[in-house]
């Protein structure tokens, strides 16, 4: 096999686990929408936040635990501090007074959304540059969208409505995200500070790691 061949091969093999993996994300990700209307939500948000860790270890992206940990720590503090703001028409469980699927559900949109922009980080430094300001507008393109879009799924296709929010409206385009206006202001805030929390952690992107170690193969079987 002459070098060029083999380079091509090495990052075909690259592209096609990139691939494959961003497929199995978004396809685990229709499946949970899919099975909230299946399975009692709190039960199901609970199971994908446990077994989202084999999940990573299995798809080598351990270095993602760690952005996993922090989207589990803000939500934590979040529910914590509005913990009197959620009260659902399903009898989720409740643990000192901490309602775990919004906990749970919190941890992993955070996790979701960071992670689908992972995907598509180095098409952004390949166009534009790195730049915390481009980094956060970019995932903030991702984040908001994708919260209006599971907040309105979820109360209106799914009937699950946040009774201690009901006297509140939603936003003014769709009927959802009841709540008062410092508590939307929240959300919409939540996900940028959890970027901004991972970027000043220095993150490593799996996907990016991955494609400078092929190159750095490819490199070395040149100076063979």
């Amino acid at each position: 096999m002459d070098l060029e061949h083999l380079e091509k091969e090495i990052i075909r093999d690259f592209y096609k686990w990139r691939v494959k993996l961003f497929i199995a994300d978004q396809v685990i990700s229709v499946l949970t929408i899919l099975l909230f209307a299946i399975l009692r939500p709190d039960y199901l948000i609970f199971i994908i936040y446990l077994l989202a860790i084999p999940y990573l270890i299995l798809s080598q992206r351990t270095s993602l635990l760690y952005p996993f940990a922090v989207a589990t720590f803000i939500s934590f503090v979040w529910i914590f501090f509005a913990r009197n703001q959620y009260a659902y028409n399903y009898n989720f469980i409740v643990l000192w007074k901490i309602n775990l699927f919004p906990f749970f559900a919190w941890a992993m949109g955070l996790f979701s959304s960071y992670l689908l922009y992972l995907h598509y980080e180095h098409i952004l430094i390949r166009k534009i540059g790195r730049g915390f300001i481009k980094m956060l507008a970019f995932f903030s393109a991702i984040y908001l969208p994708l919260l209006i879009l599971v907040e309105d799924i979820g109360y209106n296709f799914l009937d699950i409505h946040n009774l201690a929010a009901a006297n509140y409206s939603g936003l003014p385009f769709c009927n959802c995200l009841h709540g008062p206006a410092w508590m939307k202001l929240a959300y919409f805030l939540i996900g940028p500070l959890f970027f901004t929390v991972c970027y000043f952690l220095r993150i490593e992107n799996p996907h990016i790691k991955m494609y400078n170690q092929t190159k750095k193969l490819i490199r070395e079987i040149k100076k063979i």
